[in-house]
C-alpha cells in the first residue's frame, strides 16, 4: 500500500502538466458530451484543439474530454482570459455543430443539453490566482 499507482494516467501527460504547473500554473477545461459523440462533433473538437494557444495536453475518456492549458508568461489573469475565450469558442462551435446535426436529421430539439463544460485552475503555492470574472 506504500506504492503510488498512476493507473490509466499517461506518464508523459503527468510530466508535461507538472512542468507547466511549476511555470506559473495550469488550467483545465472539462467537456462532457451528454448524448454521444457524432463524427461531425469530433471534427469540430479537433479544429478547436488546433486553434488553442498554450494547449499542453488533451485527453479523451469515452464522451468526456479534458483540455489542459498552460498559464505561460501571461500570468494568472492571462490564464483566466485564455480559459474564458477557449470555453466561449468551444461552446459556440459545439452549439453550431449540434444544430447542424439536428437540421440534417430533421430532428426537433428535445430540450436535453448536448454537452456540459467546466473548468479548474491550479497555481503553485504562494501565487495568487486571478478572480474569475
Amino acid at each position: 500500500m506504500n506504492e503510488i499507482s498512476y493507473g490509466l494516467l499517461d506518464k508523459t501527460m503527468l510530466h508535461r502538466l507538472q512542468e507547466s504547473w511549476h511555470h506559473d500554473g495550469i488550467g483545465v477545461i472539462a467537456l462532457q458530451l451528454l448524448q454521444g459523440t457524432p463524427a461531425a462533433v469530433d471534427e469540430v473538437l479537433n479544429e478547436w484543439v488546433n486553434e488553442q494557444d498554450g494547449l499542453v495536453w488533451n485527453s479523451t475518456m469515452g464522451d468526456d474530454r479534458f483540455y489542459f492549458l498552460a498559464c505561460g508568461l501571461a500570468g494568472a489573469e492571462g490564464l483566466a482570459s485564455k480559459l474564458r475565450l477557449g470555453i466561449d469558442h468551444l461552446k459556440e462551435k459545439l452549439c453550431k455543430s449540434f444544430e447542424a446535426i439536428r437540421i440534417g436529421s430533421l430532428k426537433e430539439p428535445d430540450g436535453k443539453p448536448e454537452f456540459a463544460v467546466g473548468y479548474a485552475v491550479s497555481f503553485p503555492s504562494g501565487q495568487m490566482a486571478a478572480p474569475w470574472k
